[in-house]
């Protein structure tokens, strides 16, 4: 779908911009919101476009713009690829410079262990290849975007990961994404529970 087929088909009714993500849990949202508030009233704060509350997420793979009448064989097709993956773990780090400290773009929560949100991304995209989206081109790398530079400046980065910092993943949510002066807002179409998304997670997991 070209992007001038998009924009008009998106105002029509006819197409969506849409991504795969993982949505923070309210607990985690509030202590990154906290992080997010800190670094905005710091020294330079101000030179980045931050991240409201409840846009927060791990993006796994973004779409474009999608039909509407294809988002329940998109869907489909992802919870037949995750069907059989276990719910996990993952911790969030401290803000770090994103993709490099010395060409900055964003400020961003790195999460760990990387291995498991990488292969359900990969999982995602191998779903999606036969309804037509080319394979990503840039390497997957999980993090959690806090705010998008407005110039090179950036507010120290001196704050511990967020309180609490581990996050169990049972989920995959397929967003829309409408953009709006003051960032993007996010709606959600689908939600994809992980294989074991049933059983109860660990006690230190809730």
């Amino acid at each position: 779908m070209s992007d001038a087929f998009g924009i008009s088909a998106r105002k029509h009714g006819q197409a969506v911009r849409a991504f795969f993500a993982v949505p923070l849990p309210e607990a985690l949202r509030a202590g990154v919101s906290q992080q997010i508030a800190s670094l905005h009233a710091a020294t330079d704060g101000d030179a980045v476009r931050w991240v409201r509350a409840d846009a927060l997420h791990l993006t796994l793979r973004f779409l474009g713009n999608v039909g509407v009448d294809d988002v329940p064989a998109l869907t489909a097709a992802v919870g037949e690829a995750l069907a059989d993956v276990d719910a996990f773990a993952v911790k969030l780090g401290a803000p770090v410079a994103f993709p490099a400290p010395r060409r900055p773009r964003g400020v961003v929560l790195e999460a760990s262990p990387e291995e498991p949100l990488a292969a359900v991304a990969e999982r995602i995209a191998s779903a999606i290849e036969p309804q037509g989206f080319a394979p990503e081109r840039r390497k997957f790398r999980a993090h959690v975007t806090l705010g998008r530079l407005r110039s090179r400046r950036l507010p120290a980065l001196e704050l511990p990961a967020p309180d609490p910092a581990e996050w169990w993943i049972d989920r995959v949510v397929l967003f829309q994404s409408e953009l709006a002066r003051d960032g993007a807002r996010h709606r959600v179409l689908e939600t994809i529970p992980l294989g074991s998304a049933t059983a109860a997670a660990p006690s230190s997991h809730p």
